[in-house]
């Protein structure tokens, strides 16, 4: 490794790292929006929100490292350019591919790296992570109790207060609403004042109660016969309900997540790839059997009535068929006919009405098993696709990281310039680019529309032929911004006209002013349109 090898490595490394912090920041805030309703309210301990982040980093490192690779490319490169390094470099004989080596070499290894990560580290932080949210998603908020609306944050249970004390948390003008035996013996409650407060164990809420009124619905069924509903009302000093209430944050199982294709590494998406399609083609084969043994017997129930109708002879099923004989005309066999209309037409009216009714209740139960069946080899087939998807982005994911370098670098050698200014803008817009066609084809790949494994190496069959034209193009000179050239080709294509070039000009110039006179009419027609609204109004 020379010193300029050196030089440059330590200049890439540097802004990878910056880069690389910043992506993985960028990434896990947009991860923390999406499930910002189930993380506040909730009363988390300060342990569970550190496990969550730690978790969620660990699941983001693979997406930032592609990212943080462009942008440290074409920060590292556009430097160089701008300071005229990189033209000093190539001056002394040395070209753009030979700079590009040592760092090309780096960001193999940290595709490598990502790939290790995904297939080992990542599986496990992802079922963790699943199994926090879940938990997360089914614990019980805090209890805040607003003025002026019922509160419905306590299971079977709506509280209305009308004020509240914050310094003492005793409540005012208290409603309550409670539902834990029923509705038919709901509960109704006024009180003048209450307190409210968690029990030591987090298991209970206790509320107390002073100076109020309980109304209780002793609804039944004999009373509902009798036409009245009667009632229980109760004046009370001071009174105390224990309601249920765990508080406490319960983290679910991860192990029950083992089935999830996102917690899985490469070893075990094959084995439980092979596993799914074992069972999809012993389901089809399943179905397969139950179908044609119900034709089979429709179709000797239906030739056994149509024996009952007309005689026919039928050779034994043993019998071998006989070669027709040189110059012998051989002939068709008479196939049994069953007249339809002639059966049903010595049928009695009423058992004509039972038997439809019986074959309509057959074909409805026939139809919701056969949805059944579908919505099972649906399924199947979706996790099946879920779990291709997963093998395929632990690769796609690793690649991603040397195909942007190769894109970023050269580009950051062309713009010529360093900072933080254009290449971030132009690294953004690349990977949004990326990021489009990348979900938008797996989305298509996972529905079935196209094969899983198209619709996860889209991006990546779009990305390499520009990435290789691209840093080609660098290497021989060959690729500049010249803003002058790219305005004259703007003026080229608007003197273009689009009538063939054996006119002659006298036609041109007659196509030309009648358009022009075309035009200048509905220009004066939108100039006049909007006096004549004015008018109107």
């Amino acid at each position: 490794m020379k010193k300029l090898d050196i030089y440059i490595l330590k200049k890439f490394l540097l802004l990878f790292a910056a880069s690389f912090f910043v992506c993985l920041f960028i990434f896990m805030m947009q991860f923390t929006w999406r499930y910002v309703n189930d993380l506040v309210g909730k009363g988390l301990t300060l342990t569970i929100l550190a496990q969550f982040f730690w978790y969620m980093s660990q699941t983001m490192v693979a997406p930032s490292l592609p990212l943080a690779v462009l942008l440290s490319s074409l920060i590292t490169f556009g430097n160089l350019s701008e300071s005229l390094e990189l033209l000093s470099i190539k001056a002394a004989g040395i070209s753009l591919l030979r700079v590009l080596m040592p760092l090309a070499a780096f960001c193999l290894l940290i595709g490598g790296m990502s790939f290790h990560f995904q297939n080992k580290i990542a599986p496990e932080a992802q079922k963790n992570l699943t199994s926090l949210l879940i938990s997360m998603k089914t614990a019980s908020p805090a209890v805040e109790i607003p003025e002026g609306i019922f509160y419905n944050g306590v299971p079977n249970v709506n509280l209305y207060v009308q004020r509240k004390d914050s310094d003492t948390g005793k409540l005012y003008q208290v409603i309550i609403y409670k539902t834990d035996q029923g509705f038919e013996r709901a509960q109704i409650v006024l009180a003048d004042s209450a307190f409210l407060e968690m029990s030591s164990d987090k298991q209970h809420l206790t509320l107390d109660l002073w100076h109020g009124e309980q109304f209780e619905n002793l609804q039944s069924q004999e009373a509902m016969a009798l036409g009245n509903v009667p009632y229980d009302r109760e004046t009370f000093q001071y009174k105390r309900f224990i309601i249920d209430f765990d508080a406490n944050f319960n983290v679910m199982d991860a192990e029950q997540l083992r089935g999830n294709a996102m917690v899985k590494s490469i070893a075990q998406i094959d084995h439980d790839i092979d596993s799914i399609n074992a069972d999809i083609d012993s389901i089809g084969k399943v179905h397969f059997q139950e179908t044609f043994a119900r034709e089979a017997i429709f179709a000797s129930s239906l030739a056994g009535k149509s024996a009952g109708l007309t005689a026919q002879t039928e050779l034994p099923a043993t019998t071998p068929k006989s070669e027709p004989a040189k110059g012998q005309v051989q002939t068709k066999a008479h196939k049994p006919s069953f007249n339809f209309d002639e059966f049903l037409s010595k049928q009695d009216a009423t058992v004509l009405r039972t038997s439809k009714m019986i074959a309509n209740n057959r074909v409805q139960i026939m139809q919701m098993e056969y949805q059944w069946r579908n919505d099972i080899v649906a399924e199947t087939l979706y996790q099946l696709r879920l779990h291709q998807r997963e093998w395929h982005k632990k690769i796609t994911l690793s690649l991603a990281c040397l195909l942007f370098f190769f894109i970023g670098a050269p580009l950051g050698a062309v713009i010529g310039k360093g900072g933080l200014g254009m290449p971030t803008v132009v690294s953004v817009l690349i990977f949004v680019l990326y990021y489009i066609i990348d979900t938008s084809c797996m989305k298509m790949g996972r529905q079935g529309t196209i094969p899983v494994w198209l619709g996860m190496w889209v991006s990546t069959f779009i990305m390499l032929p520009c990435g290789t034209w691209i840093t080609y193009r660098c290497n021989k000179d060959k690729m500049h911004f010249n803003i002058t050239s790219l305005w004259n080709k703007i003026k080229t294509i608007r003197r273009w006209h689009p009538f063939p070039k054996h006119w002659k000009t006298s036609e041109r110039e007659r196509w030309s002013s009648s358009w022009m006179t075309k035009i200048a009419k509905m220009k004066a027609t939108l100039s006049w349109l909007p006096k004549k609204l004015r008018k109107k109004r």
